[in-house]
């Protein structure tokens, strides 16, 4: 940039004083080419700047045919060069900014700064007589230098920028205390799992006892009711009776059976044993169907 500006200012200057002058002082050769990379020294893995000024006459050299071939191994473009361009009578300045970078072990540092050569730079163009030009610059050596210097190398253990340590594990809550927390809290829902088996296995129980009572009653109602039929008339009212009574304890809103039961005990006919023998079977089937 600095060359670039120094081109462009000796161009002005000329055009000031005189065409005259500046037709004088064209350059000797068609083309002129200047290199610059920056910034130096550099780091391994930086973005470098390579920098090319071409001064053109353009009355020896067609500014538009000038083409620029460049071959940065081992460094490689990281973008799209920027081209621009300036003129100042027969004189133009084309800049081209090359952004480079270099991440293999041919660019890296050893103890102390590496110095990489970076191929010619070629620049190619066609004259006004139709005859090709070709012109070969160097680029200045890159000087690689290391991050850490040598006497940090030597170092054991290496004094890192940053901690790369783990740092001890923490705890809101200690583990220890939390297992026994939990271990509390499922033998506490093991507890009471059990209580509520518990619970309802008694339930389950008395109601089964209470159903087998109630059967056990009304077969003993049922067998007295068929043996009374081979009795006399008031045995078989008393036998009737007791299993009305034994049918409504069962069901308190009122059974059915029970009222067939205990208007047959106390109708005004005897006790009819057929009559008996059917409504103690219907009483069998209905307890078979429950």
């Amino acid at each position: 940039m600095r060359s670039r500006a120094l081109a462009a200012g000796a161009l002005v200057l000329l055009t000031v004083l005189s065409p005259d002058a500046a037709a004088a002082s064209a350059p000797a050769r068609p083309l002129m080419v200047s290199t610059s990379i920056s910034p130096r020294p550099s780091f391994f893995g930086d973005v470098l700047t390579a920098r090319s000024e071409v001064l053109v006459d353009a009355n020896r050299v067609d500014p538009e045919s000038v083409r620029v071939e460049t071959d940065f191994f081992p460094y490689t473009q990281t973008s799209a060069p920027l081209r621009s361009s300036s003129r100042s009578g027969p004189l133009v300045a084309l800049g081209y900014r090359f952004p480079i970078s270099c991440l293999s072990g041919d660019c890296a540092p050893g103890p102390g700064i590496r110095r990489v050569v970076l191929p010619l730079l070629v620049v190619r163009a066609r004259l006004r007589d139709g005859r090709a030009t070709v012109v070969r610059a160097r680029w200045p050596q890159i000087a690689v230098a290391p991050r850490v210097d040598e006497s940090a190398l030597r170092t054991s253990p290496l004094g890192w920028r940053r901690q790369l340590a783990v740092p001890a594990v923490s705890y809101r809550v200690s583990p220890g205390t939390l297992l026994a927390v939990l271990l509390a809290c499922a033998a506490a829902l093991m507890l009471a799992a059990l209580a509520l088996v518990a619970v309802e296995y008694a339930r389950w129980t008395r109601l089964r006892e209470t159903r087998a009572s109630a059967l056990s009653r009304l077969g003993l109602a049922l067998a007295l009711a068929r043996e009374s039929m081979r009795r006399n008339p008031d045995d078989r009212r008393k036998a009737l009776a007791l299993l009305a009574r034994v049918l409504d304890s069962q069901d308190p809103q009122g059974d059915r059976l029970a009222s067939a039961a205990e208007k047959l005990a106390w109708s005004r006919e005897r006790p009819d044993p057929d009559r008996m023998g059917a409504l103690a079977d219907e009483v069998e089937r209905e307890v078979s169907a429950r």
